[in-house]
């Protein structure tokens, strides 16, 4: 992995595993997993970042991309693939600069007052939102929260994207900035933190190629909506290619556009995207 990261001119890595005896509770704690190839996946990615910084003089950036199960689902289940993730989690927090779990492809999952949420729903996104921010008690021990500011929304782009979790653009605006703080809440979940919490980092959403097709909804509905929820905070990109004029013209922050602008050319010319976009 560090001669890959140094050969491509990669800055971080995603710890997007979605099986495998790394992430099995076996036993031990959140604290202490005894799971000795879950031991050495949390060695091997210290390391790793520590390889990147000795040669670059700067950190690596890392993020987790877990589903529902491996994070949330260790309020129901402390084993196996419930709360999976919660000791990697932990023992990398201070790395860690953004977890953004798949609320996605999940069914129902417990919200840390108890109450049972399901997928697709307003409701879904602010109890699984909060719970990783707030924290819960699991029978390994306590999951303590991390700061929203390392904490990102995930959800698909479009119907097709994934089986189950996708919810529309209104939806999804009004359930992040009810949890940011920005409005009345639009289910019937009541943030356990009154005020919310305003430096959620993000959305995050898995082939953002999906965002490009507009048999699901209206094309760029996912990086359009991110754009009024959150707003633009990067500088204003180059002149489009003129072969892409109509996509310069769409009304998203100008960065943005240049990412998305590089992820249509990687499409069309036949090359697989990168599965994970942080937009």
């Amino acid at each position: 992995m560090t001669a890959i990261i140094d050969t491509y001119k990669f800055d971080g890595i995603d710890i997007d595993i979605e099986f495998g005896n790394s992430i099995l509770i076996t036993s031990g704690t959140i604290a202490s997993p005894n799971n000795i190839a879950q031991i050495n996946l949390i060695d091997a990615i210290k390391q790793i970042m520590s390889n990147y910084r000795t040669t670059h003089s700067k950190k690596l950036l890392l993020t987790m991309a877990p589903e529902t199960a491996y994070v949330q689902g260790g309020q129901s289940g402390f084993g196996s693939i419930w709360g999976g993730y919660l000791p990697i989690i932990h023992a990398l927090r201070d790395s860690l600069d953004i977890l953004q779990v798949q609320l996605y492809n999940s069914g129902t999952m417990y919200g840390i007052n108890g109450s049972v949420y399901t997928q697709g729903t307003a409701d879904f996104i602010v109890a699984m939102t909060e719970a990783v921010i707030k924290g819960f008690n699991t029978a390994g021990g306590m999951f303590v929260g991390l700061p929203a500011s390392k904490v990102a929304v995930g959800l698909p782009a479009c119907s097709s994207a994934a089986g189950g979790g996708f919810i529309d653009t209104a939806t999804v605006k009004a359930a992040i900035n009810y949890v940011r703080g920005k409005s009345a809440k639009p289910g019937t979940y009541t943030l356990a933190t009154v005020g919310g919490y305003p430096t959620l980092r993000g959305m995050m959403t898995w082939s953002i190629n999906w965002d490009a097709v507009s048999t699901c909804a209206s094309k760029y509905q996912y990086a359009l909506n991110y754009e009024k929820i959150f707003g633009c905070a990067l500088n204003p990109a180059p002149p489009a290619p003129t072969n892409m004029t109509s996509m310069a013209n769409q009304s998203f922050c100008h960065g943005k556009t240049r990412h998305l602008l590089q992820q249509e050319q990687i499409n069309l010319a036949g090359i697989v995207p990168l599965q994970v976009a942080h937009i």
